[in-house]
């Protein structure tokens, strides 16, 4: 690795030392003021101006962390940008969001559109610096930092510009500037198509993961097997000797609720649980939470013993847990108690195989819940005991060996994640010299 000979002492904390040539510059001091607009707030738009058409409305939502994200659909039409005295964002401005975290990330716009208009908490800075050096400064985790500890608020913190005007960054010459933007952009892109590559391996495993769940949960594993159709779409045709009946024919619901804040209703012997408290996919024998028998017994949940399935019915629709403890949990889920002998993780995987369908089937408008009645009517095939060990020894070993495969592709996209980061802080540092 290639060093700076002298090196000088850094008032940035989190740097330590700069390169002795480098200097340190406040935000603020940046913006070409021969610009117009060199260093402003986006626009106080409300949300009936927003339409379908018109110029390109940008929130917070659309600055990553160095890149863009292409989401949301709002626009403004020219009659609002004109009453609003708005102002114009273009392809290559460089903007600061000053709202959540990661606080103070950045993200140089792209040439999707003409021109933009942004929401009031990002900041278009227009600088006769290299706009790319700076966005990968603002990556750094020691720049977010400084800027969170800037940032003020108590539902939602959020730093002024004026404060992110005081942030300082280190600012090498224009020349450098350059070849550190090229060099970063070089090593990055190809990281980058790493890590894509990676996420994209990830995906087809959970789709191959889902398919073999599916047929397995639905067509059981002797392929040989006379078939008939059951007449539900997604299930299609299942074995002659089993039958299809509804969740209710083979579990009792049993719904969930919260007592209320009172002192004496919390902190005892009684586990409880909720969406929050359970992975995607698994067991569960506790949360963060307890409760005692007087808030058990104030409000409408139930003990639900041991071996039940635990779904959670809202926020979001689809977490499914086998309870490896009695326990009961919260109004966001609904409990599984099997009426008759099965095999819990069967009937866990064959939740998992409806998650999309019983999403769908989720009513309201703040949030979906999948009701109590619409549950009990999902479809549901009726397995001997024998068939469903057989099915579940089997997807126990295939998830297994998925798993690990995603796994796998999870820990390097988390050592190459590691890795730029560190790229770029001891390159926007000085700590490595690059030509």
């Amino acid at each position: 690795m290639k060093t700076y000979t002298e090196m000088k002492a850094c008032e940035i904390s989190w740097i330590n030392e700069l390169p002795s040539h480098w200097g340190v510059r406040r935000i603020k001091t940046l913006p070409d003021i021969s610009l117009e607009n060199s260093f402003v707030d986006g626009d106080w738009i409300e949300s009936p101006y927003i339409t379908d058409s018109g110029i390109r409305y940008l929130t917070t939502g659309n600055i990553g962390d160095g890149f863009f994200k292409r989401q949301g659909k709002g626009f403004i039409t020219e009659d609002t940008f004109g009453e609003l005295n708005c102002k114009y964002a273009y392809p290559g401005d460089l903007v600061f969001s000053r709202l959540n975290a990661p606080y103070g990330r950045s993200c140089i716009l792209p040439d999707d559109y003409p021109c933009y208009v942004l929401a009031v908490d990002n900041v278009i800075l227009r600088t006769k610096e290299n706009k790319k050096y700076l966005c990968y400064v603002s990556q750094c985790e020691g720049f977010h930092d400084a800027v969170a500890d800037s940032a003020k608020g108590t539902t939602m913190k959020r730093i002024s510009r004026t404060n992110l005007g005081v942030i300082q960054v280190p600012l090498p010459p224009v020349d450098e500037q350059n070849t550190i933007a090229s060099y970063l952009d070089s090593r990055i892109e190809k990281i980058d198509a790493i890590i894509a590559e990676a996420r994209t391996s990830i995906d087809e495993y959970k789709q191959w993961k889902a398919s073999i769940i599916y047929e397995a949960v639905t067509k059981g594993l002797n392929t040989n097997v006379e078939m008939f159709d059951s007449g539900y779409g997604d299930i299609g045709k299942i074995p002659v000797h089993w039958r299809l009946g509804t969740i209710k024919n083979t579990f009792e619901i049993v719904c969930g609720a919260t007592p209320t804040e009172s002192q004496e209703n919390w902190g005892g012997d009684i586990r409880w649980v909720g969406p929050a408290d359970m992975p995607m996919f698994g067991t569960i024998s506790e949360g963060k939470r307890t409760i005692t028998n007087k808030g058990y017994n104030s409000c409408g949940t139930t003990l639900i013993p041991k071996g039940s399935i635990v779904l959670s019915t809202r926020a979001p629709i689809g977490k499914i847990c086998i309870a490896t403890e009695e326990l009961c949990t919260n109004q966001g889920c609904k409990s599984l108690v099997p009426k008759t002998q099965v095999n819990t993780k069967y009937y866990a995987y064959y939740l998992f195989s409806i998650t999309e369908r019983m999403q769908q089937d989720g009513t309201g408008t703040t949030f979906k819940e999948l009701s109590t009645s619409k549950l009990k009517s999902e479809p549901m095939p009726i397995v001997p005991i024998e068939e469903q060990n057989e099915i579940t020894v089997f997807l126990d070993n295939k998830c297994a060996a998925i798993d690990a495969l995603v796994l796998e592709k999870e820990s390097l996209i988390a050592e190459l994640e590691l890795y730029k980061k560190s790229l770029i802080f001891e390159v926007v540092t000085g700590k490595r010299k690059v030509v």
